[in-house]
């Protein structure tokens, strides 16, 4: 068994070797190993000797938990009861026996109260008015705060998580040094679920994804994304709500309990959050963004851009931009305008 570590932004790339003996476990001790190296890219490779079986490979620590997370899973639905259903019943399976099944829930908000479930040991169904996505998710955070959560995690009924990318989150929650700390999930193409739809975004006047178009099976991309990890903070950085955690106590201004366009771009960055994306966090979307892109949909997005950015305090330029956003809108529409 190979383990290579390659420094970010230097040509280092240091290698420590153990062979296997079967029926035994094998260790290799990280620690002393890369210290002083700085961020950088573990990878394993296995070369097989002869004929055997691996049964698991994992990155452990001997250091305990700096916390341990109550982490409330929280999906808005709205008469999507098939897909809502199968995600609520798959994540209680999944939570089902697991060692973390006391310190993660999964809470459904449905908000067209049309959704029915059997009873289930880790799902809480709660009816809801119709307020919109922003409007459920503010239902579940109420929930959460009653209910004694320290973080949230809040994600689409349409996207389709896998149960590896919630364990993860909460093992780095319970591991991170800062306590502000919020992670943001990638998003592949609905049309191509080895592409990158965003991994986290920017707002400067419109939304700006990260790593969008990028290949997962591109490594030279890969590693990108594993060192973007550790980078410095960003400036009006925000993750969506197909897969967004954060700790409860930071939060500061809720979501709008009504309906509105672009909520998760407000609650991210009026938030003092420091937002981290996640190597191995990622959601799946049945359905491309690109087709739900209608008039109403452009009109919102619109709305919601300049509201942020007459809203936010520490947005530069903001009449400039007041201007900008409006007319690069129009000028967009007539050039797609078709007679």
């Amino acid at each position: 068994l190979r383990i290579e570590a390659e420094a970010a932004g230097a040509s280092l790339r240091l290698t420590r070797e153990i062979t296997l003996t079967e029926g035994q476990p094998g260790t290799i001790d990280l620690t002393t190993w890369l210290a002083g190296v700085g961020p950088a890219v573990l990878f394993a490779t296995l070369v097989a000797r002869t004929a055997g079986r691996i049964t698991g490979l994992d990155w452990t620590t001997g250091q305990p938990p700096l916390r341990h997370p109550r982490l409330m899973l929280c999906m808005t639905t709205f008469r999507r009861e098939e897909a809502a259903a199968a995600s609520a019943l798959r994540l209680d399976a999944c939570m089902a026996g697991h060692a973390l099944a006391e310190a993660i829930h999964l809470v459904v908000v449905d908000n067209g109260r049309s959704l029915a479930l059997p009873d289930l040991a880790h799902v809480t169904l709660i009816g809801n008015r119709n307020l919109g996505g922003s409007g459920g998710f503010a239902r579940g955070l109420a929930h959460a705060v009653e209910q004694g959560f320290t973080h949230g995690l809040f994600m689409d009924d349409d996207a389709w998580v896998d149960w590896a990318s919630i364990v993860r989150t909460w093992t780095f929650l319970a591991y991170v040094t800062e306590p502000a700390v919020a992670v943001a999930g990638l998003l592949t193409r609905g049309d191509a679920p080895t592409v990158v739809w965003e991994n986290g975004a920017l707002f400067r006047g419109n939304c700006g994804s990260l790593f969008k178009d990028m290949s997962l099976l591109d490594s030279d991309g890969l590693a990108a994304v594993e060192t973007s990890t550790g980078r410095a903070a960003l400036p009006n950085v925000y993750g969506a709500f197909w897969f967004f955690a954060f700790p409860i106590a930071a939060v500061r201004h809720w979501p709008f309990p009504f309906f509105v366009r672009g909520d998760d771009i407000n609650f991210s960055i009026v938030n003092p959050f420091r937002i981290l994306t996640l190597p191995g966090v990622i959601s799946y979307q049945a359905q491309d963004f690109s087709d739900k892109d209608t008039p109403l949909a452009q009109y919102l997005s619109l709305r919601c851009d300049l509201l942020q950015v007459l809203l936010l305090d520490h947005m530069p330029y903001r009449f400039r931009w007041a201007l900008w956003v409006p007319a690069s809108f129009f000028m967009r529409m007539l050039v797609l305008v078709r007679i």
